[in-house]
């Protein structure tokens, strides 16, 4: 079931289910191009004070 989080609830295993989540209903291809985007959204929301680390940080596309 789909749970909407706010940002600061957002955690690495959220990431990780979503990025499966858009590999199984999108492919490989689709996890190749969120990641780095993902990463990049949240570096800007650290950098901004409103969450303390990045959740995607640690996250490898194998």
């Amino acid at each position: 079931m789909l749970a909407l989080l706010g940002l600061v609830e957002i955690g690495n295993a959220d990431v990780a289910d979503a990025l499966a989540a858009v590999g199984r209903n999108a492919g490989p291809s689709s996890v190749r191009k969120a990641l780095p985007l993902l990463t990049r959204i949240f570096e800007e929301a650290v950098q901004e004070g409103l969450i303390a680390e990045n959740p995607a940080s640690g996250i490898s596309y194998a």
